[in-house]
């Protein structure tokens, strides 16, 4: 377990992560900074980004870091 569930449907919550396929035989993963933006590396800017979500780059997956149990000590 990584502590991350896959989520089959709803809208986007800060901090999901996005796997999104911009052009053939490409995948891309970006990190949600809201419902309508992201956080991603930009190949062409050679930087980390906040942009709108790009509404022409697919979604294949999406995933959500869900509660642990806190930890014990002994």
């Amino acid at each position: 377990d990584n502590g991350f569930a896959a989520v089959a449907e709803g809208p986007l919550r800060r901090g999901d992560l996005m796997l999104f396929t911009p052009g053939p035989a490409q995948r891309h993963l970006a990190i949600a900074h809201d419902a309508a933006s992201m956080i991603h590396a930009h190949a062409g800017l050679h930087r980390v980004v906040i942009q709108p979500i790009q509404p022409d780059w697919p979604l294949l997956r999406q995933w959500r870091l869900v509660d642990a149990a806190p930890a014990t000590t002994p």
